[in-house]
């Protein structure tokens, strides 16, 4: 007990100490992720048993599944950020756009659209197009807990963290989705893919319930190019509750 006890102590030392450097590190620079399908439509058992009953239907969902992989291998996510400020979005190529897949692959899970978080005002908003419009969603804060566990990601020692993900699904069924993040503090920002950070380091690793997970593929601290972080301002401005009205009432609408 009193090693755990003082295990802690030097624990939460350690992440004020970061917080403090985190406060006064790192100014600008790029992270690039890689976004990987974690559980695949097809391989779930309740799909498999569509191979006897609907083989034709099946074999769409085996065939949508395995080009949205082979997509998503070839692509990458730049998080781009200056003091307070970072955007997070796909770095689409002339191929990309042509692959009918591209939508399906960036909307599995999470990942598409622009991302924008600003860790002075805890301000998040997420710039989607959706039902014919752009919209601008604004994120509710995320309150991470901090979990004592640790693993190494290529060069980095990372730290655990958690977050339970409360959403309501079509016709008002609720659902919780884990979110689990793992940072380092040896790269002092404290930002993340897809809109998620605030924590006491770079997010090395973002595991997004059981369907994908973001990856750090490339740390660029001293970029040569100038980063410029623009807040978006295109589109309507909602609350996430509000815009998943406005999706379930359109979806209504589609089936009458």
């Amino acid at each position: 007990m009193l090693i755990r006890l003082k295990f802690f102590k030097f624990y939460f030392f350690l992440i004020f100490l970061l917080s403090y450097k985190i406060s006064t590190g790192q100014n600008q620079g790029i992270i690039t992720y890689q976004k990987r399908m974690t559980s695949l439509m097809s391989e779930k058992e309740e799909t498999k048993k569509l191979a006897k009953t609907k083989p034709k239907y099946y074999k769409t969902i085996v065939n949508m599944d395995t080009n949205m992989k082979l997509l998503l291998d070839n692509m990458e996510f730049a998080l781009q950020f200056k003091e307070e400020e970072s955007v997070f979005e796909v770095e689409n190529t002339l191929e990309h756009e042509k692959n009918r897949f591209l939508q399906a692959a960036l909307r599995y899970g999470i990942g598409e659209g622009l991302y924008y978080t600003n860790t002075t005002s805890e301000e998040s908003l997420y710039q989607t197009k959706a039902i014919g419009q752009t919209f601008i969603v604004t994120s509710k804060k995320i309150n991470w807990i901090l979990i004592n566990e640790t693993k190494k990601i290529g060069k980095y020692n990372c730290y655990k963290a958690k977050y339970i993900e409360k959403t309501k699904g079509y016709e008002g069924k609720e659902y919780e989705k884990e979110i689990i993040a793992w940072y380092t503090p040896e790269v002092p920002v404290r930002f993340g893919p897809a809109g998620f950070g605030n924590l006491p380091g770079l997010i090395i690793s973002l595991e997004y319930g059981e369907f994908v997970d973001f990856i750090v593929k490339r740390i660029d601290l001293h970029p040569k190019k100038k980063i410029v972080i623009k807040k978006p301002e295109k589109g309507e401005l909602v609350t996430e509750e509000d815009f998943k009205k406005r999706l379930d009432i359109a979806m209504d609408n589609a089936k009458n």
